[in-house]
């Protein structure tokens, strides 16, 4: 038995897939009920657990050397602190999550951001890192972030009832 063909679909990278899909949408209108119910489902299918995994490998990934490099004297800039200058990466690695919990609160898939959240807090209650970690010397970070994400949660409606387990 000879194997089975590889097809074009298989063979297109990420961003060709979503033209793709983009040009069937435009030409098949039809389809578009169908592509929202799958976004949907596909958005409101998150795990609080792999967002804490995410979170705190995101905020344990910036390292001190990272604050080194940010900090001190910076052409343009003058002089850099490196508390600032790892506040700056750290707010800068935990960013992406706080869109993602916003962008799902904005079309109302509250129970997904509530997870969202829920995995954000729990990840930054988890990430403390070491002494090759900003996280390891910023201990007021995790906290001020916590309140924040609660305020953001709190100002899209969302029950932060519902995530006192990550607190």
């Amino acid at each position: 038995m000879s194997p089975r063909p590889v097809t074009a679909w298989e063979v297109l990278a990420e961003e060709q897939r979503a033209a793709v899909l983009d040009r069937l949408l435009a030409s098949h209108p039809e389809l578009q009920a169908e592509a929202d119910d799958t976004a949907i489902a596909v958005l409101s299918d998150i795990d609080r657990a792999e967002v804490a995994d995410e979170v705190c490998f995101a905020l344990e990934s910036v390292s001190t050397a990272d604050v080194g490099a940010r900090s001190g004297r910076q052409r343009g800039r003058g002089y850099v602190d490196p508390s600032e200058a790892a506040w700056e990466l750290l707010s800068a690695a935990i960013e992406p999550f706080v869109v993602r919990l916003r962008r799902l609160a904005e079309i109302r898939l509250h129970a997904a951001a509530i997870e969202v959240g829920a995995g954000i807090l729990l990840g930054l209650n988890d990430a403390t890192g070491d002494e090759e970690c900003a996280i390891f010397f910023e201990d007021s970070f995790a906290a001020e972030q916590h309140a924040e994400v609660l305020a953001t949660m709190q100002a899209a409606g969302l029950d932060t009832v519902t995530v006192a387990g990550a607190d």
